[in-house]
């Protein structure tokens, strides 16, 4: 079926269900109407049986390079990778994740409701500007029940929609290593129609030569209330980023002698990236029963990435990206306490990707061409019921996913492949009020993680086609937990889980092809883990968090040729993380937040020959309050105080031994944001 047909399709069905959608009343049941597209953003989530979790951005997070330190810091997430933009943040939700090489796998992304997860697995974080971000929310049990593919977590974040009055916001910022931002809302409000319009520009430079990047971001939301029953919202953008140097990864060796310098390979071959975009989404309520509400998303998402590997032979990637979909739910109050949900999602991506010789960083021959599609073709239901202190829940979802890919390129031979899965994944949860001041959850879950198109077309082999031994990883999660509730000014949560993983997903490099990373299964893997969080508001001014994670992650059977790694350590997750943030009044005039984190040791390898040396990262801004002023806010920031910090990511089984990226030094900056009503 081809893109067009597939667009057609998906417009006809948006379309058919139009007039069938509503919004329920407020009303009491556990998670209210859900949200279309995730299990975030629920009515209330005090009896919510899943860890999750939702935070405003404060000055700490907002005026930094990107999301990495405000995911970082939150207790079951692993995030690296904040300087360098070729390859994207790595995040990890307790251990979903950790394996890729660069962008996000294993869990799912969503801004503004509206997917950044296409359907083989892969996002990526160039078309969102930390200045857009103003909270976000995070779901760390396995919900492939209600997500699917890569569903062993989910974070999902909003912009300002809802939240800035209508004017003109100026943000902008600057520090001591060259990096800068600068940012412009502009928000009109008239009775029926509400538009909020961002465009941000940033440019980052770290310590280490030869890592710079660029990006311009433009957003817009409009929302429109065309009558009581009907309200239409339409998002739209592009982005466009002409510069993402990858300064590579360094020996130990290497890194000891001079950790600011490039890998030689990266900076010969012009190891980086560029990368352009273009994204539209429209979402429409329509009200026609207080009993029964359907949602309808649909959007569409356009992605051209220019990439240039440290290698020669297919050392330049040229990839272009069609992801469109449409995801229809219908909430159905019946009887008394009970909420029923039903929902269908199609989804489809087609990628054309070429591949070249990289000649010292000018193209040479083609040496692959082909088209890669995903088709996935999914429905889910939930039914949740509550009486008195006691709630249940209940998920399953059905998913058909085909990949396919057509050999363009024949005069290295015909290689087309196919392949097809059909997944059930179902959850269970219960929570249960104790008091008025604690919780009590249960649930069982499991989730499934397909091989990205990338990673199966990466062929160990050295042939082109789908890597025929990559298979996809499944899991099975329990996890119990003990919380606060929601409105209490000592809030805590804790929870213990235990996740075994089937054929899990593992990266590997080859000497011949160094810079690239290929994909193999590893048989069994378990995880057992504790999350535990506290945060206290001492006084209006005065706030304490604290967050800490424990990690026992394994391989339980894991054999590569006469290799037997059973017993070892997942590598790239610390046993012990552990993160405090505070926020207290320097003046009647200036307010000041703080973070102090500690990671543990990790392995750095499957093998377990090499671990990383644990480290501590703080960073502290000083700002101006309203007192000083309402409409302008001044401040300044130091990042990485005692240049405690020296790694910024690690590449997990590399060849050579090239494990180490590093973290720049101390820096300072300074930054403005000023208001016009």
């Amino acid at each position: 079926m081809s893109l067009k047909s597939i667009c057609t399709l998906i417009w006809v069905l948006f379309w058919t269900n139009a007039g069938l959608s509503v919004d329920l009343e407020q009303d009491t049941l556990v998670l209210g109407s859900l949200n279309e597209i995730t299990l975030l953003a629920p009515r209330t989530t005090q009896m919510l049986p899943w860890t999750y979790a939702k935070d405003s951005l404060h000055q700490i997070d907002t005026y930094q390079n990107n999301l990495r330190n405000t995911l970082d810091r939150r207790s079951g997430i692993q995030c690296f990778n904040g300087e360098n933009f070729a390859q994207d943040l790595r995040i990890a939700i307790r251990g979903f994740g950790s394996r890729s090489a660069f962008g996000i796998r294993g869990i799912r992304l969503f801004i503004d409701e509206v997917p950044l997860t296409s359907p083989d697995g892969t996002s990526q974080l160039d078309e969102i500007s930390i200045f857009d971000v103003a909270d976000i929310e995070v779901v760390r049990s396995g919900l492939a029940a209600r997500l699917g593919n890569a569903g062993g977590g989910a974070i999902a974040l909003s912009t300002f929609g809802n939240q800035m009055s209508d004017g003109v916001l100026f943000t902008s910022r600057i520090n001591t290593l060259g990096s800068y931002d600068v940012g412009l809302k502009y928000k009109v409000v008239s009775k029926r129609i509400s538009n909020l319009l961002s465009i941000n520009h940033h440019r980052f430079k770290g310590n280490r030569d030869y890592s710079t990047a660029r990006t311009t971001t433009v957003y817009n939301t409009s929302r429109y209330q065309v009558s009581e029953k009907l309200n239409l919202t339409l998002i739209s953008g592009f982005y466009i980023s002409p510069e993402g140097n990858d300064p590579g990864a360094l020996t130990e060796i290497q890194f000891k002698e001079n950790r600011w310098q490039p890998n030689a390979r990266n900076l010969q071959y012009q190891a980086g990236e560029a990368v352009k975009g273009a994204h539209i989404a429209l979402k429409m309520n329509y009200s026609f029963t207080k009993l029964a509400v359907l949602k309808s998303l649909l959007f569409y998402r356009k992605r051209d990435f220019l990439g240039k590997l440290p290698t020669e032979n297919n050392g330049i990637v040229d990839l272009t990206r069609n992801f469109v979909g449409i995801t229809n739910s219908i909430d159905i109050k019946g009887l008394k306490n009970i909420l029923i949900m039903l929902g269908h999602s199609v989804e489809f991506q087609d990628d054309r990707r070429i591949l070249l010789q990289n000649l010292s960083g000018n193209q040479g021959q083609r040496q692959t061409d082909q088209n890669e599609r995903v088709f996935n073709n999914a429905v889910f239901q939930q039914f949740q019921w509550q009486k008195g202190r006691l709630s249940l829940h209940q998920l399953l979802r059905y998913d058909f996913i085909n990949y396919s890919l057509k050999n363009l390129f024949t005069s290295n031979g015909v290689q087309n492949g196919r392949r097809s899965f059909n997944k059930i994944n179902g959850a269970m949860g219960m929570g249960l009020k104790i008091n008025k001041g604690s919780i009590l959850y249960v649930n069982l879950s499991t989730s499934f993680e397909m091989p990205t198109l990338n990673e199966l077309t990466n062929n160990p082999s050295g042939g082109t086609g789908f890597n025929p031994l990559l298979n996809p990883e499944s899991a099975i999660h329990t996890e119990a937990g003990l919380k606060s509730s929601q409105k209490q000014t000592f809030k805590w949560a804790i929870s213990a889980y235990y996740i075994q993983v089937k054929q899990q997903i593992q990266g590997f490099e080859l000497a011949e092809f160094q810079g690239k990373t290929f994909y193999r299964n590893a048989a069994q893997t378990s995880r057992k883990g504790i999350d535990a969080e506290i945060k206290i508001a001492l006084s209006s001014t005065l706030n304490l968090s604290v967050n800490y994670s424990y990690s026992d992650f394994k391989f339980t059977k894991y054999l590569i040729g006469s290799n037997d790694l059973t017993g070892n350590k997942q590598p790239l997750i610390p046993q012990h993380k552990f993160n405090t943030g505070i926020s207290f009044p320097v003046s009647s005039y200036v307010s000041a937040e703080g973070t102090i984190a500690y990671n543990g040791v990790m392995w750095l390898d499957d093998v377990n020959f090499t671990k990383s040396k644990a480290y501590v990262e703080a960073n502290i801004v000083f700002g101006t309050t309203s007192k000083y002023s309402k409409k302008i806010t001044l401040g300044l920031q130091v990042n990485n105080i005692f240049n405690s910090l020296v790694y910024s990511n690690f590449r997990a089984n590399a060849a050579a031994g090239r494990y180490y990226e590093a973290a720049s030094k101390r820096n300072i900056g300074c930054f403005v944001q000023y208001y016009i009503d």
